[in-house]
């Protein structure tokens, strides 16, 4: 439940709407909630839910987003943050892909390889990786593009904006538009959501990605 008072913060932030008890609990959540997590780090560097190994790559990256928000607002340490990153780099398979762990006991284990692999590249982009990544980055926009589905195009809408690639911005997000006019279709997400979770995670992704544009569509927003 850490994540939530990180956005909670975030708005209050820039809404300019301060509310110092309310910015005093969530900061306690926070910094709790921190020193749990970084108890899920293994041995071998990465993130488990009970701190096992293997480690999982795409709950480690789940977890780098995380931390790369919590930095806004406490003190994240950035050895851990420096290992995290590289245990993912050296997961890449050399091929455009990561080599993904198939055992544990979450969701996130048994989520289909190329949605685990989009949401990494996703997930490095928004921690400020880059140039180091380009076919990985690459291969993904690939994947998301022939998928036609609404949740991978919309992450990787985001990450194309990430690495200020406009050309692949602007092809993802026609793609998304038109999907729009006819549902935000979408097979699963990083946590094998199904329904309304779905639906919901999608939708929400792509609002993000209509927030980059040059002059947002409040409207469709």
């Amino acid at each position: 439940c850490t994540y939530p008072n990180i956005y909670v913060l975030k708005y209050l932030k820039q809404s300019g709407n301060s509310n110092s008890e309310m910015e005093k609990k969530a900061l306690e959540y926070i910094q709790r909630g921190y020193q749990r997590l970084i108890g899920f780090e293994t041995k071998q560097n990465g993130i488990e839910w009970f701190g096992n190994t293997p480690p999982h790559e795409a709950l480690t990256a789940y977890g780098l987003l995380e931390f790369t928000d919590m930095k806004e607002f406490i003190n994240v340490d950035e050895r851990m943050l420096k290992r995290t990153k590289e245990f993912l780099m050296e997961r890449r398979d050399g091929k455009g892909s990561f080599k993904l762990s198939t055992g544990g006991y979450d969701r996130f284990a048994s989520v289909p390889n190329k949605i685990a692999n989009i949401y990494i590249v996703y997930a490095l982009t928004q921690a400020g990786i880059g140039n180091e990544i380009q076919l990985e980055y690459q291969t993904a926009v690939k994947t998301a593009l022939e998928s036609k589905d609404g949740y991978q195009m919309a992450m990787m809408a985001l990450a194309a904006n990430n690495m200020k690639n406009e050309k692949d911005f602007r092809q993802l997000m026609n793609a998304l538009n038109e999907l729009y006019q006819k549902g935000l279709n979408a097979e699963t997400s990083v946590v094998n959501s199904r329904e309304a979770s779905l639906r919901v995670e999608t939708a929400s992704l792509y609002a993000l990605a209509l927030m980059r544009e040059a002059s947002p569509n409040i409207g469709i927003i």
